[in-house]
């Protein structure tokens, strides 16, 4: 059931939610960022929420310096966020 609600958040997902997401934490990007996480997040949401490993690799791969280091921080604070609901 949960993997259909996130299913579901993830269609619905566009590239201005991801602008504002960032922006609401800070970070801002560029076009070509933005673009990049969307498409990274329609076509691995599944692999972000099990594999830290992968997702961090693609973090420091595709962006440096303290934007990476915000970036992983974020990914961190909401997967503990909501490791309840993502572990049931």
């Amino acid at each position: 059931m949960k993997k259909f609600i996130i299913k579901r958040y993830v269609d619905k997902l566009s590239i201005q939610d991801i602008d504002n997401f960032a922006k609401s934490n800070n970070i801002l990007l560029d076009n070509e960022e933005i673009n990049y996480i969307y498409n990274f997040v329609k076509n691995n949401w599944q692999n972000i929420l099990n594999d830290n490993d992968l997702i961090i690799t693609e973090i420091r791969k595709k962006f440096s310096g303290n934007k990476a280091n915000d970036m992983e921080k974020l990914y961190f604070e909401y997967k503990n966020k909501y490791k309840n609901f993502l572990n049931n």
